[in-house]
């Protein structure tokens, strides 16, 4: 089964049909709980690094700003920023031109 709904993918391992590959934070209070299990915890994706891309030539708003700072912060308490496979950074670059 393929799927980029992440809620179908949820109800999809909830109804029983079988494992996924899907971040821990999707599924973190139904592994607390014992609704489903983690299986072969050694087995990590590639991590990759999070932009943010703001328009060039011009100041980001207040808002985006605000967006940014609330998922780095999101990413930080969910300790992805803490684990090395699961580091999390988001990065502010400006493009020259």
């Amino acid at each position: 089964m393929r799927t980029t709904a992440a809620e179908g993918l949820r109800e999809a391992v909830f109804a029983g049909l079988g494992l996924c590959v899907a971040s821990e934070w999707m599924f973190q209070p139904d592994l607390d709980n014992g609704r489903v299990k983690q299986v072969l915890p050694a087995w990590t994706l590639l991590s990759m690094d999070l932009w943010v891309a703001f328009p060039t030539g011009r100041r980001a708003s207040a808002k985006a700003r605000a967006f940014a700072a609330f998922i780095e912060d999101q990413l930080r308490q969910a300790n992805f920023a803490e684990q090395p496979a699961r580091r999390a950074s988001i990065r502010e670059t400006r493009r020259a031109g």
